[in-house]
């Protein structure tokens, strides 16, 4: 019972946090607008374009995420493990464009990051033993 209260408590964290990070890209906000220019000057591709994608799929991942707390068992299971299997590799990226992209790494993008990379580790793991 309270493992399964955590469980749900970790999900909605993690939908929270990805629906908060993928807003500003996708309304095309000052802030956002000015990180995704650099890097897609670095990378060499439209920096619009990244933020739109990343802003998707950090939107996917929040809403994958929240439908696993209402499904039932079976499917929620598949669900969740879909949903920490795109939070993990949203956080990845986020923490490669940190280190290797952006000009100096923001330290609480990179906290965040690391922290809803290692709740997405642990709720694969519970999910697999």
């Amino acid at each position: 019972m309270v493992l399964n209260i955590i469980t749900i408590g970790l999900k909605l964290l993690s939908a929270y946090a990805m629906f908060t990070f993928a807003l500003p890209k996708l309304r095309g906000l000052a802030v956002s607008v000015k990180s995704f220019t650099q890097f897609g000057e670095v990378l060499g591709i439209s920096g619009k374009g990244f933020m739109h994608f990343t802003g998707t799929l950090e939107l996917l991942t929040a809403l994958v995420l929240l439908a696993s707390v209402f499904l039932s068992e079976k499917a929620g299971n598949i669900t969740t493990i879909t949903g920490y299997i795109l939070l993990f590799g949203t956080m990845a990226g986020a923490l490669v464009t940190e280190y290797f992209i952006r000009e100096t790494p923001v330290p609480m993008l990179v906290s965040l990051a690391i922290t809803l990379l290692l709740i997405a580790v642990s709720q694969l793991i519970i999910k697999f033993i």
